[in-house]
């Protein structure tokens, strides 16, 4: 808190995610013969490499007994070093801004 009225604050998260399935065996499985699957590669299908960054910074500034100005502001980078369907690699730039009412 800065004064009174004023205050401010920073946050940061990073978090970092791998994991995968181990080998998956099939040799006691009897599929309908019908299917004509290649399971073989199944387990790489679920190979997790995540790394997500957030920071954030705020400030709220009090008018009155009743009112209050909150501003904040987020950059989120999030990388998907192992995608398999789809890359959602990016970043993400996310402001707020509000007005609260104090009971």
């Amino acid at each position: 808190m800065v004064n009174e009225k004023f205050n401010v604050t920073f946050a940061n998260t990073y978090t970092s995610s791998k994991a995968d399935l181990g080998d998956i065996n099939f040799s006691n499985t009897t599929f309908s013969p019908n299917y004509d699957f290649d399971l073989s590669e199944i387990d790489q299908y679920s190979d997790l490499n995540i790394k997500q960054i957030d920071l954030s910074a705020g400030a709220d500034y009090r008018i009155n007994d009743n009112f209050a100005l909150n501003l904040g502001f987020t950059y989120r980078r999030y990388a998907d070093d192992d995608p398999y369907v789809e890359d959602g690699t990016g970043e993400a730039y996310i402001t707020n801004f509000s007005i609260s009412y104090l009971f």
